[in-house]
């Protein structure tokens, strides 16, 4: 099969992310990440597909993710990233807020989600698996800061009877 130009440009991107960042240190790229970004023009999906590609070749840090985030961000899949922790699930939410559908699934260094609450526009979200440490708080957070959430895959969550109430009372 011959990859498209699409995607040879976009695993070019991810195998050559550190480029972009070169002679910036990491305080420059968070105060100047609009100005050193060539990415806000580009339509949503390769986003997405960026995004999924630094997981893939476990080059996802808050720095590569910088470059990119914003608006056009609206699927986030980093099921079983390393990287995937608290402080850079805060900094997607802050700076993505049209993010409709979030797989943090698998991310063991991940132990709160109440960053999630801010995503009004959140339809779906996958934490099999994960470890969080006041669950019963962030899902009840979710629940109600977010009416549009329809699909959400819990497995392995521990919930307690907030959470569990929400989702009993057909709230969630």
């Amino acid at each position: 099969m011959i990859p498209t130009l699409t995607n040879l440009c976009l695993e070019y991107i991810t195998d050559n992310i550190e480029h972009w960042q070169h002679d910036f240190s990491d305080q420059q790229i968070k105060e100047c990440r609009y100005l050193i970004s060539s990415f806000d023009h580009l339509p949503p999906h390769f986003f997405d597909k960026l995004a999924s590609l630094l997981v893939q070749k476990r080059k996802l840090t808050i720095n590569n993710l910088s470059l990119f985030v914003g608006d056009n961000l609206q699927e986030l899949i980093v099921s079983g990233s390393p990287a995937v922790n608290d402080s850079l699930l805060r900094f997607v939410c802050k700076h993505c807020p049209n993010l409709t559908s979030v797989d943090v699934s698998n991310c063991s260094k991940l132990q709160r989600i109440e960053a999630l609450g801010s995503m009004s526009k959140l339809f779906a979200l996958n934490t099999t698996n994960c470890r969080l440490s006041q669950a019963d708080a962030d899902f009840s957070l979710i629940f109600n800061q977010c009416p549009n959430l329809v699909t959400l895959h819990l497995q392995n969550a521990l919930l307690g009877n907030k959470s569990l109430k929400y989702l009993a009372d057909g709230k969630a």
